[in-house]
């Protein structure tokens, strides 16, 4: 694991996105202390990463968990028609 202040990491950002692309962990200080880190992450991984830092993810997961814990159950067709109407109803066509 590699230290960069701000100053270097602007200095020199290529090399260091380089290394990062190559496998080393880099922390970004600011004024002496961590304020980032860089991790090497491929296309698959990227939707998990934002997936897992969503403040929208989060609340909806803490909202189920407390309606789960509370009894609140529906079935999945409830919910989809209470979300997207009857359904019976036909898809929407795509544009």
């Amino acid at each position: 694991m590699r230290f960069v202040n701000t100053v270097e990491l602007k200095n020199h950002l290529n090399a260091v996105l380089s290394d990062v692309c190559h496998g080393e962990a880099v922390v970004v200080t600011l004024r002496g202390k961590p304020a980032a880190t860089l991790l090497s992450t491929s296309e698959d991984e990227l939707e998990q990463v934002l997936f897992e830092r969503s403040a929208a993810v989060r609340r909806a997961i803490r909202q189920g968990l407390r309606d789960l814990s509370a009894g609140r159950l529906t079935t999945l067709k409830a919910y989809a028609t209470r979300r997207f109407g009857s359904a019976d109803t036909p898809a929407r066509k795509s544009r």
